[in-house]
């Protein structure tokens, strides 16, 4: 059996199902024949860096990708249990989200432009912050928990700012979740089903939350600066094409891209899944 027996045939069946020869597909992934050849004969670890390319120009299946590639990484040993591998497919998912978040912007106003490494090592000090012990075991990111205590203790944002942060949650409400000024807080509110949902782990639930913790880490003082200032999203509106950025406008300096960047990195810190390889 070849060494990475499962991604190599996801791929394959991939490959064959578009019509594809591997010369196509190394000119769509920009490698070289060589590498097309190891990769779907599983004789090469699928790399982080040829993973998004696989999904981004071949439009693989990101969740079914990660599961298949977490498969093959696996320990001989190793028991695959109903709850490690429930784990991997809810991380899968999460995947198939972040990359639906990286594509897209909507824009609501333009903030201070940040690199995107920078806005993901920041949401990893955040989880690892809260969540270290966790994440080192392979758990998920517990958003609740995280809400709930920041409500509690405060919410540190990017500049080191404290603010009071509290959480709504709506049953009639027209959007998925909404980050805005409340007297002196900083308050999320989100759509009741949207948060049911993501207690039952289900991603797109789960990005909405993290997007909108996104918005309140990063943009707190924009938010402050202008008081009538709110970004009010739903699943779907997060995913806006990024032509909507105004003319000339940086992507950088979108709010929801930074927001989702967040988000990704939030869900999927190193820590969280280094445990799982």
């Amino acid at each position: 059996m070849a060494t990475h027996y499962h991604t190599s045939r996801l791929l394959r069946d991939h490959v064959q199902q578009r019509g594809l020869r591997q010369v196509q597909v190394a000119r769509k992934l920009r490698v070289s024949e060589g590498v097309v050849s190891r990769l779907l004969s599983g004789r090469l670890r699928l790399s982080d860096e040829i993973f998004a390319k696989f999904v981004v120009e071949l439009e693989v299946p990101p969740d079914e990708l990660f599961v298949a590639r977490f498969l093959d990484e696996l320990p001989e040993d190793a028991e695959l249990t109903d709850e490690v591998l429930s784990a991997a497919l809810r991380l899968g998912q999460e995947v198939a989200h972040v990359f639906a978040g990286d594509e897209v912007v909507e824009e609501l106003c333009e903030v201070e432009g940040r690199s995107k490494q920078s806005i993901r090592d920041y949401a990893e000090s955040v989880a690892e912050r809260f969540f270290s012990s966790s994440l080192a075991a392979g758990m998920p990111v517990n958003l609740a928990a995280l809400l709930s205590i920041i409500e509690e203790g405060g919410l540190d944002d990017i500049r080191g700012n404290r603010w009071e942060f509290e959480t709504w949650l709506a049953d009639d409400a027209d959007y998925d979740g909404a980050t805005e000024v409340a007297g002196d807080s900083i308050r999320i509110s989100l759509r009741t089903a949207v948060y049911d949902a993501a207690l039952e782990g289900d991603g797109r639930s789960r990005f909405t939350i993290a997007h909108e913790l996104g918005h309140a880490f990063l943009h707190a003082h924009d938010l402050f600066k202008e008081k009538a200032a709110a970004f009010r999203d739903s699943s779907y509106s997060i995913r806006t094409p990024s032509e909507k950025l105004k003319p000339g406008q940086k992507i950088y300096t979108s709010p929801e891209y930074q927001a989702n960047v967040f988000a990704s990195a939030l869900l999927l810190p190193t820590a969280g899944v280094t445990a799982f390889i």
